[in-house]
C-alpha cells in the first residue's frame, strides 16, 4: 500500500490553495481576467497565489516524503493543472465559480498526477485505479470537514 503515498504530494496542492485564500499575496487570477467566448476562462477562484503555495506545499512534501523535491514539485503541479481543466471545463458548462460539479470536482485534481505515475512505470494500472478510487471517496470526506471547520464555502 506504499504506492498510496505517490498521490500525496498532488492531495496537498489540492488542498493549501483552500488555507491560504485570505492571504493577498499573489491574489491575482490564473486567467488574468480574460474571457473565452464571453466566459471566463477558469475564473476568479483560480488564482497564481493557489499556483504558487499549491507548488511550494507539493514541493516540500516531494522532499518529505520521497526525498526528491522535483517528483512533489511535478506531481502538485500536474494536479494544480488539473483542477485548472476542471475550472474550464466547469465555466463552458456555466457552472459559477464555488458551485459543486459532481463528478468533476472530486476527480480533476488526481487524474493528471495518475497519468503522469502510470506513464513513468511509478504504479500499475491496478494501483492507479485504486489510488483513483482512495481519492475519488476521500475528496469529499476532506471537503465536508473543511466546511465544518470554516476553512471552505461550500460542503463539496
Amino acid at each position: 500500500m506504499k504506492f498510496l503515498f505517490f498521490i500525496f504530494p498532488s492531495a496537498i496542492a489540492n488542498i493549501v490553495p483552500v488555507l491560504v485564500r485570505k492571504i493577498d499575496f499573489l491574489n491575482i487570477p490564473v486567467d488574468f481576467n480574460f474571457k473565452f467566448k464571453g466566459q471566463p476562462i477558469f475564473g476568479m477562484n483560480k488564482t497564481i497565489r493557489g499556483l504558487f503555495f499549491g507548488c511550494l506545499s507539493s514541493t516540500i512534501s516531494g522532499y518529505l516524503i520521497f526525498q526528491n523535491p522535483l517528483f512533489g514539485l511535478k506531481i502538485g503541479f500536474l494536479a494544480l493543472c488539473g483542477d485548472l481543466l476542471g475550472s474550464f471545463i466547469k465555466r463552458r458548462l456555466s457552472v459559477m465559480p464555488g458551485e459543486v460539479c459532481f463528478p468533476l470536482d472530486q476527480i480533476d485534481w488526481s487524474v493528471l498526477p495518475l497519468l503522469y505515475l502510470y506513464t513513468n512505470s511509478l504504479v500499475s494500472i491496478k494501483q492507479a485505479l485504486v489510488i483513483f478510487i482512495v481519492c475519488t471517496i476521500l475528496h469529499p470526506i476532506v471537503n465536508i470537514t473543511g466546511y465544518y471547520l470554516k476553512l471552505k464555502k461550500n460542503k463539496f
